[in-house]
């Protein structure tokens, strides 16, 4: 077994694991944001290791969330995250140790395996107060800016637009956020940006990456700011939240949004917890940033693709709530 200690969002990870298994967990954890370290976030402890035949979801958990990837039920402080194929994560919130139990049969399938042990990281961060938010975010002339929506709508082909256009970046898909003195700041999940080959070769910037692409899979982690002109930001306090969704109009359009739909948007957007104690805090950092922030629909049409520079004039007229 090899053990080692890193570091995600000033947690301390004291992991134990098969030699095998470690290269890709390494790569996983390493691709985090690992923050600086704080006093008060207790280590998680985590062995991942092989196992023909892991020990069944116990009776009476409850089902949390489901997703194409991964199952995750509850009994107590007692979570369970589970593959299609068999294998299980055991996570005990209350001390903060993870056993994972990985079946031979998906030994290289780093991406199910990686899933999987992340359940227990993303709990750990909703008990410290840090929340997932599906966002991309970034800055610029001091005004901090979310991308937020589902997969396919452009947040990374956005991000890119205007990390080329000279905005700074903290993440182009994953935040966590926080609540400071009655401000919400967000944090990167990943250090980099996840990009597809089709990306790389739209932006003759990225245009070397496509064949790393090609033999390292659908996507690469990119440190952006050796190719573009936006720098790395270890963090923001959002100003604006932008909903994109691609339409087939030759003009572009920004329209406001209430507080409410601005909610109901974040929302999808979550891993609502299933504590009812972290669920009220959860909310409460959902309702603070929409308190926070401006928000706006843009219904992205064939301009964008035009001319990236266009979504650059548009938000950068977007009034600010300070």
């Amino acid at each position: 077994m090899v053990r080692d200690t890193i570091m995600v969002q000033s947690l301390p990870v004291n992991i134990r694991c098969e030699d095998y298994l470690f290269p890709g967990l390494k790569n996983y954890f390493d691709s985090l944001c690992p923050g600086q370290h704080l006093s008060f976030l207790n280590p998680l402890e985590m062995v991942v290791a092989i196992q023909s035949s892991p020990p069944p979801l116990p009776s009476g958990a409850s089902s949390v969330v489901k997703t194409p990837i991964t199952h995750t039920y509850r009994r107590g402080s007692q979570y369970y995250f589970t593959s299609k194929d068999g294998s299980i994560v055991q996570f005990d919130s209350a001390t903060r140790h993870c056993e994972a139990f990985i079946r031979p049969e998906i030994q290289n399938e780093m991406s199910t395996i990686c899933s999987l042990v992340s359940g227990p990281l993303i709990e750990t961060m909703k008990s410290a107060g840090r929340f997932y938010l599906h966002a991309a975010g970034l800055c610029h002339n001091g005004i901090g800016y979310l991308i937020s929506g589902d997969g396919g709508c452009g947040k990374t082909t956005s991000a890119l637009n205007l990390v080329r256009s000279g905005f700074d970046y903290v993440s182009d898909d994953s935040l966590l956020m926080d609540a400071r003195d009655g401000t919400i700041r967000v944090y990167p999940w990943y250090r980099d940006f996840h990009l597809s080959k089709d990306l790389c070769r739209r932006y003759g910037e990225l245009n070397c990456l496509t064949a790393e692409c090609q033999s390292g899979g659908d996507k690469i982690s990119v440190d952006v700011s050796q190719y573009l002109q936006g720098s790395y930001r270890h963090w923001i306090d959002p100003d604006v939240i932008i909903f994109p969704r691609i339409q087939p109009i030759p003009t572009s359009l920004l329209s406001s949004l209430s507080p409410t739909d601005m909610f109901t948007r974040l929302m999808k957007q979550i891993f609502l917890a299933s504590d009812p104690d972290t669920a009220e805090r959860q909310l409460e950092t959902i309702n603070t940033l929409v308190r926070q922030t401006s928000g706006f629909e843009l219904l992205g049409g064939r301009d964008l693709l035009e001319d990236p520079d266009t979504l650059v004039s548009l938000i950068t007229q977007l009034p600010v709530r300070h």
